[in-house]
């Protein structure tokens, strides 16, 4: 009676470019579920966010896990180097995952608010579609309330840190309603990511553009934005508010030439070498990289010192919990050895009760409780040392425990 394997595999900002990876997604979600149900797991949770795609799965103990890794290979029509970016993790580990998932200490940005939501709404789909079941929602559920848990007690979510918020609270420092105005981003890698989740978290509508629109319209399909050609967003420059450069470029994006007809424009320029050109910088209002990273600096501190107790919060647990999934397995057989002795112990307080005839009410339920408490203090150790031997992995004092009582 071991207990079920519990998978992780996952391909996240880590090991691939983030515009890269619109190649892992399932296109078809609910397909992608039936895929691995049908192909040996037993339940089965996928995440999908702009910085990672995850699939949990619980199966037997001989099911391989590199088949997750095989059938997403099928599904999504990758390379093989896109297959050696799936990483895979069992058990313990995976679990521990998902606890430091869901609590902000694996994403991009330390104690990022939105991944607990996200994991939330993925599992809340796979148990209304029962997809998850014993398994996942007794893990799903208690890494929401670690995540929950380590916000409350820990400064891991305070203050912005990432380059996108604190990009917008400094141009809101200069322009205080962004929801009117018209907001341009051009970019489509990690930088440009965080600004449009600032963005989106804030129901702002911004444009999106990049070298090519098929790349801008990926872009647009994961994160956000309405994607316009590079063309003509070069065009629409003078009637800009608010300009968010996160790309690279072997020369000056941003001229003076572009924008001098645009007397209301404020530049938020994250690239390094710089796209702007002197005369922009000299004449409009732009805020640099080094004047975002300075102000995240002085709140990366900050949070940073709370990374160690948000990481002892995760470990301690991981280690409670663990125990309690390993008492999975061995329940039904504990329920049913004590539903056993219930039944011969309601049939013979039956049989002495007619022995004793006409009796009065309370001294039946003397006999009554007299009765519960024996098979209780009979059953009590031996059934408390049968959850400690699953919780140690002791499959030989299960397997005496089947034969001696003939559970199936």
């Amino acid at each position: 009676m071991a207990m079920k394997r519990i998978i992780n595999a996952k391909v996240t900002y880590r090991n691939i470019p983030i515009h890269k990876l619109e190649r892992v997604i399932f296109k078809d979600k609910d397909s992608a579920y039936r895929k691995f149900i049908e192909n040996g797991l037993d339940e089965c949770v996928i995440i999908e966010t702009c910085n990672r795609v995850e699939v949990y799965g619980v199966a037997d103990n001989y099911y391989d896990p590199s088949n997750i890794a095989h059938l997403w290979f099928d599904m999504c029509k990758l390379n093989l180097d896109e297959l050696r970016c799936i990483e895979l993790s069992l058990d313990k580990d995976a679990i521990l995952h998902l606890f430091r998932l869901a609590s902000g200490l694996d994403s991009i940005v330390i104690g990022e608010e939105q991944i607990l939501s996200q994991v939330k709404r993925a599992y809340e789909y796979a148990k209304e579609k029962y997809y998850s079941n014993r398994y996942l929602n007794l893990i799903f559920e208690k890494a929401i309330k670690v995540g929950g848990k380590v916000r409350a007690l820990t400064g891991i979510s305070k203050g912005s840190i990432s380059y996108g918020s604190m990009s917008i609270k400094l141009v809101e420092e200069h322009i205080k309603d962004l929801n009117n105005k018209k907001i341009l981003l051009i970019g489509s890698g990690e930088g440009a990511t965080m600004i449009a989740k600032a963005l989106r978290s804030r129901d702002i509508d911004f444009m999106i553009t990049s070298r090519t629109i098929s790349r801008a319209i990926s872009f647009a399909n994961r994160i956000g934005g309405k994607p316009i050609k590079f063309e003509e967003a070069m065009n629409i420059l003078k009637d800009i508010d608010v300009l968010f450069i996160a790309t690279s470029a072997p020369y000056h994006l941003i001229t003076y030439d572009k924008v001098k007809d645009n007397n209301h424009l404020t530049i938020v320029d994250l690239t390094n070498p710089t796209t702007v050109d002197d005369k922009v910088r000299e004449n409009f209002k732009v805020i640099t990289i080094d004047e975002v990273a300075k102000n995240i600096e002085e709140n990366m501190k900050n949070r940073k010192d709370e990374v160690s107790y948000a990481e002892k919060i995760t470990r301690e647990e991981l280690d409670t919990f663990y125990n309690r999934l390993k008492r999975l397995e061995i329940m039904p057989l504990i329920d049913t050895l004590f539903k056993d002795a219930d039944r011969i112990r309601v049939k013979e307080v039956t049989k002495a009760l007619e022995m004793l005839g006409n009796i009065s009410e309370e001294e039946r339920e003397i006999i009554e409780r007299m009765s519960i408490s024996i098979v209780e203090g009979i059953l009590y150790n031996p059934m408390n040392n049968l959850m400690k031997a699953s919780e140690n992995g002791d499959t030989e004092l299960i397997s005496i425990i089947n034969r001696l009582f003939k559970y199936e």
